[in-house]
């Protein structure tokens, strides 16, 4: 079977899949040269090393597409406040000591380590 044949029954073939007749060429293309213009290898299981190569070629732009649409949908697009204010640390130290209590030492932790000999 003559060359062009068989890409317009490859073509063909993926159409059903919806996959468009220039991405099968394109991807024909390189497995042609991959193999050696050996059509056997291309058009074993219906096709199957052509769809793989076409997935598999589209796939890295999808994800990139992707990353890049929830990289936009992360980003606020007017500046906006933050909904809470994080405490300061004085704040946090003041509910940790009892009231009446003013000692300065209260509410902090001792790093003391007491080693003890055997």
């Amino acid at each position: 079977m003559a060359p062009s044949l068989k890409v317009a029954k490859a073509c063909k073939a993926l159409k059903d899949f919806g996959i468009p007749e220039e991405m099968v060429k394109l991807a024909l293309k390189d497995l042609l040269n991959l193999y050696d213009k050996n059509w056997k290898l291309i058009e074993d299981e219906n096709y199957r090393v052509l769809i793989d190569a076409i997935f598999d070629r589209e796939l890295p732009k999808s994800e990139e597409r992707r990353k890049h649409e929830s990289w936009s949908e992360d980003e606020p697009e007017e500046c906006e406040p933050p909904l809470k204010r994080s405490r300061l640390i004085s704040q946090t130290e003041q509910f940790l000591a009892p009231p009446g209590n003013c000692s300065p030492d209260i509410g902090k932790t001792s790093l003391k380590m007491n080693i003890v000999d055997d």
